[in-house]
C-alpha cells in the first residue's frame, strides 16, 4: 500500500498498517502529549460529550 492512496479509517481500525510510511505520524505525537496530560474524567467527559444529543437551540 501506498500512503498516499490509504484509506486510514478503514485500512488501519486494528493498527496502522504503514509503520514508519504512516503519513499521519506527525499528528502521533500531539494525540500522546493530549492523552497524557489529559485527566481521566476530562477524557471520558470529551468521549461522553460525542454521544451527546445536540443542544436545544433557543427561540
Amino acid at each position: 500500500m501506498e500512503p498516499t492512496t490509504i484509506n486510514c479509517k478503514e485500512a488501519c481500525t486494528n493498527g496502522c498498517v504503514l509503520g514508519e510510511r504512516c503519513p499521519n505520524l506527525q499528528y502521533l505525537e500531539k494525540t500522546r502529549q493530549f492523552v497524557a496530560n489529559t485527566s481521566i474524567d476530562r477524557l471520558l467527559e470529551i468521549a461522553a460529550s460525542r454521544f451527546a444529543p445536540p443542544p436545544a437551540e433557543t427561540p
